[in-house]
C-alpha cells in the first residue's frame, strides 16, 4: 500500500494516532482516508460508501472518539477512531 499522495489534512487523535486526509483530486473512486498507530504502523482505511461509483472523502474532522468524514458523493460516515468500524451514515447533498 503505497501513501505517496499528498495530505490534504492530517488529524492528531487523542491515543497519539494520526488519520491522514491524502489529496486524490483526479482519482475516480479512492478510498483516501487512512488512520495510523502513533508508532506510524497502519491501522485502518476508511470505507466508502457502495452506493455511488465516483466517490473519495473531501473533509473530515473529529467529534470525541469518533470521526466524522464527508464524501464528494454527500454522504457523511462517522468511524471510530479506534477501530475504523462505521458507527453512522447520512446522506445529505
Amino acid at each position: 500500500m503505497g501513501f505517496s499522495a499528498i495530505a490534504e489534512m492530517l488529524l492528531d487523535l487523542v491515543d497519539g494516532g494520526r488519520a491522514i486526509l491524502r489529496n486524490e483530486r483526479d482519482a475516480y473512486r479512492e478510498e483516501n482516508l487512512i488512520c495510523l498507530n502513533a508508532d506510524g504502523s497502519y491501522r485502518w482505511t476508511a470505507s466508502l460508501p457502495k452506493k455511488a461509483d465516483r466517490n473519495r472523502f473531501v473533509t473530515a474532522a473529529l467529534e470525541g472518539n469518533s470521526m466524522r468524514a464527508n464524501s464528494w458523493s454527500g454522504w457523511i460516515i462517522w468511524f471510530d477512531c479506534t477501530t475504523g468500524e462505521v458507527l453512522k451514515t447520512a446522506f445529505r447533498k
